[in-house]
């Protein structure tokens, strides 16, 4: 897989990238097709939390306090599990201002996560899928962990926002960009624009497969008409017609070599031809 800098565009191409990466995904039906608006550049990531251990794919999906709107592209459960709700604008981040990014304009430049979570503790695999997520768009954008911004960092004066939070505060989200740009800078196999070692072995597999089962037997079929045309497969050290030894039963040329089945049509041709003379002499015709 490859990554595909300055793409632009609603992110489509989540799922590939972060499987690719190491994370569970599900896909919600139909979320292709959801969302506020359609992505033209990206500029990063926002990170959040929903504020409750279980919030639901379906509240993030049709969020009721956004007029059922879309209110981030990504739920990400304590579990781990990525479910991809919506490919289009979201509302997530609301009024406020970061370098790069216009004033109250993130919604329309950034991909929002939101993770299950009330700000207090978080599972080992949820927040390791949580720095994978934000890698692999990251790494499949050619961004850094620079573009991974918290929503606290964004509308923490314009809302007081503090998520994603850890131990009922902001999280510090130096250690977060550390974790996020180790896994930028370390792609799964392939990342660098290869194939995996496990596709390299599938196509190895696929190419043997059809050699042994296809090409070996036209080549054997070749060898054999070969050998029935010229009288051997085998080479003969110092013979000038070494590929054409000839055939001793059908006799020799002037030059004393084995006629090939060729040579021996043609000698056939030749023979049938002169006997043909000889009868229309001895008719008188």
């Amino acid at each position: 897989m490859k990554p595909s800098p300055g793409r632009r565009g609603d992110p489509v191409w989540l799922p590939e990238v972060l499987r690719h990466f190491g994370v569970k995904v599900v896909e919600d039906p139909g979320w292709k097709l959801w969302g506020m608006g359609d992505f033209g550049a990206i500029w990063g990531v926002v990170a959040h939390h929903t504020g409750a251990n279980n919030t639901s794919t379906d509240f993030i999906r049709y969020n009721p306090m956004l007029g059922n709107g879309l209110s981030s592209q990504i739920h990400l459960s304590r579990t781990g599990v990525v479910t991809l709700v919506g490919a289009g604008i979201a509302w997530h981040s609301g009024q406020g201002s970061y370098p790069g990014i216009a004033a109250n304009n993130a919604n329309a430049v950034t991909i929002g996560i939101e993770a299950q979570g009330d700000g207090q503790t978080w599972p080992d695999v949820q927040m390791d899928a949580y720095h994978r997520t934000c890698a692999a768009i990251c790494w499949y954008l050619g961004l850094d962990s620079g573009r991974v911004i918290a929503h606290h960092e964004w509308a923490g004066a314009a809302q007081g926002k503090w998520d994603p939070g850890l131990n009922g505060k902001p999280m510090p989200m130096g250690p977060f960009r550390s974790r996020v740009q180790h896994y930028i800078n370390n792609p799964p196999a392939g990342g660098q624009g290869g194939i995996t070692v496990s596709e390299a072995d599938r196509i190895i597999t696929h190419m043997t497969d059809f050699i042994k089962g296809y090409v070996g037997p036209l080549i054997e079929d070749s060898k054999d008409t070969r050998g029935q045309l010229t009288g051997s497969r085998d080479s003969v050290p110092g013979d000038p017609q070494a590929s054409y030894p000839g055939w001793p039963q059908l006799g020799q040329d002037s030059e004393g070599r084995n006629l090939t089945m060729v040579d021996g049509l043609a000698a056939a041709r030749r023979d049938i031809a002169e006997l043909g003379k000889r009868i229309d002499r001895i008719e008188g015709k």
